[in-house]
């Protein structure tokens, strides 16, 4: 059936783009806080300079939030970050889907009123 080929066209891109999404996600976001890491380190670096006791550098980034997992910046376990990342990803999904699916509809529906009746 034509509709069993769709659906399991659907769900392997459903089981392959998920977590590939949730991943380039989380990609992403790393980079975003590694450039802010790097502003406070920088920041840290140049008050170890600045003053004479030379505070440790790295112990001050660290106090300041830098060098952390995504999950404890979330403040929440490492299990419930990536199920609730992946779950935000696969609802995207389903409404993907279903923007699809009603446009294919919507054109299919559109077609029939074009063809020839036959009477």
């Amino acid at each position: 059936m034509r509709r069993a080929g769709w659906f399991r066209l659907w769900l392997l891109l459903t089981v392959l783009g998920v977590p590939a999404a949730a991943i380039w996600g989380e990609v992403r976001d790393d980079r975003v806080w590694q450039r802010l890491d790097e502003a406070t380190m920088n920041r840290c670096v140049d008050v170890e300079l600045s003053r004479p006791d030379h505070p440790d550098a790295v112990v001050c980034a660290r106090r300041a939030g830098a060098y952390k997992a995504n999950f404890q910046r979330e403040g929440t376990t490492l299990l419930r970050y990536w199920s609730l990342r992946l779950g935000v990803m696969f609802v995207g999904d389903l409404i993907i889907t279903g923007l699809v699916v009603a446009f294919v509809l919507a054109i299919r529906w559109v077609v029939r009123g074009f063809r020839a009746t036959g009477g």
